[in-house]
């Protein structure tokens, strides 16, 4: 305000955001008028949940050793993929590695199968990192991050506002972080 910039200049010039005290400068040097040619992009939805306890570690083992379901990524993305008003595909990305996976239209975990398809959800797992919030920005694909909190688990969702709208994007992290700390009630 003190040097007369308007922020909204670098929303308009597609400047990642959050901004910081050093965009000041490229601010500076923006010209009077954004050229017709940029378009906005839409906004960024950013929603993040905590819950007491997470109840994936007891549930992946209870289905394991009662159902035979060891690949603990599948039914990962079958939590995911519930969650989603329609089944598609999710990703599970941990340590730069990705696996997708077709959630089916009953959702049955044990109908979870391996896809090479795009996916319509990513789910970053970075349970076993240090890290316990992350901010990235919008993606080309809504993205589902799990953490650790200090007693329980951090679900962030970030996605753009025309991949989802907010009541969706605020249904899907509910449900989500309710089947996570409840899993069996997505077998009901």
């Amino acid at each position: 305000m003190e040097l007369g910039l308007d922020l909204n200049k670098l929303v308009a010039a597609g400047h990642p955001q959050p901004f910081h005290v050093r965009d000041l400068d490229d601010l500076a040097n923006l010209p009077a008028k954004a050229p017709a040619t940029t378009t906005m992009t839409a906004a960024t939805i950013r929603l993040t949940a905590e819950i007491a306890t997470d109840g994936f570690t007891a549930f992946a083992q209870w289905a394991a050793a009662s159902h035979g379901l060891t690949d603990r990524d599948a039914l990962l993305a079958g939590i995911a993929g519930a969650s989603l008003s329609q089944p598609g595909i999710v990703a599970i990305e941990r340590h730069g590695q990705t696996r997708s996976f077709a959630i089916p239209p009953d959702r049955a975990l044990s109908a979870i199968t391996r896809s090479d398809d795009p996916p319509t959800l990513i789910l970053r797992d970075l349970r076993d990192t240090a890290l316990r919030a992350v901010t990235t920005g919008s993606e080309d694909t809504p993205v589902l991050t799990l953490m650790s909190g200090h007693m329980g688990l951090i679900l962030t969702l970030e996605c753009r506002a025309d991949q989802m709208a907010a009541p969706a994007a605020i249904a899907l992290l509910s449900a989500f972080a309710g089947r996570m700390e409840q899993p069996l009630r997505h077998l009901l």
